[in-house]
C-alpha cells in the first residue's frame, strides 16, 4: 500500500507544535497572570506613591519617594526593552511558520528567544515588586498592595 491519504505529520513536527503552544501560552498568561497591585492599577502602569493621600498612608519619606521613581524608570525601560525582544521574536516565529518550507532549526530557535523575553517581562514585573518590597519594608508592601484588608483569606497573621 501507499502512504495514508492526507497530510503526513511527523514526530518532529509534533515536537515542534507542542513548542510553539508552549510558547504562546506562556505569553498569553504573562499578560494576563494575576499581579500584585494597588486599588488604581498594576505598579507599572501608575505612579501610585505620587499620591498625597498614599504618602501619607505609608509614610513615605521624600528619600523613598526618589527611589520608587528610579525604581519605577528603570522598570519601565527594562519591560519596554524586553517586550521589543517578545515582539522582535514572535514577527521572526510568524514569518518562518508562513514559509512552504519549514526550517525547523529556525523555529527552535525562534521558539528558544521567544520563550526567553516572555520570561522576561514576567520577572522584570517581579523584580519590580521585589524591589518595591524592600523600599517600603513588608508592613507596608501589605498596605500599598491591599493585603492587610480585613477578611482577605490570605492576609499575613497578626505580628509578621
Amino acid at each position: 500500500m501507499g502512504r495514508p491519504p492526507g497530510p503526513v505529520i511527523t514526530m518532529e513536527f509534533k515536537a515542534v507544535s507542542k513548542k510553539i503552544y508552549a510558547a504562546f501560552t506562556l505569553v498569553l498568561l504573562t499578560l494576563a497572570a494575576p499581579s500584585v497591585c494597588p486599588a488604581d492599577g498594576p505598579f507599572w502602569e501608575a505612579q501610585w506613591w505620587r499620591d498625597r493621600g498614599t504618602i501619607e498612608r505609608l509614610q513615605l519619606t521624600r528619600h523613598e519617594v526618589g527611589r520608587l521613581d528610579q525604581a519605577h524608570q528603570r522598570m519601565r525601560m527594562d519591560l519596554q526593552q524586553a517586550q521589543s525582544a517578545v515582539n522582535v521574536a514572535r514577527h521572526r516565529l510568524d514569518r518562518l511558520m508562513r514559509e512552504r518550507h519549514l526550517n525547523m532549526a529556525a523555529v527552535e530557535m525562534e521558539l528558544n528567544a521567544l520563550e526567553r523575553a516572555s520570561a522576561e517581562v514576567a520577572s522584570g514585573r517581579y523584580r519590580y515588586q521585589l524591589k518595591i518590597r524592600r523600599i517600603l519594608g513588608p508592613e507596608r508592601y501589605a498596605v500599598a498592595t491591599g493585603w492587610e484588608r480585613p477578611g482577605r483569606p490570605d492576609r499575613w497573621p497578626s505580628g509578621r
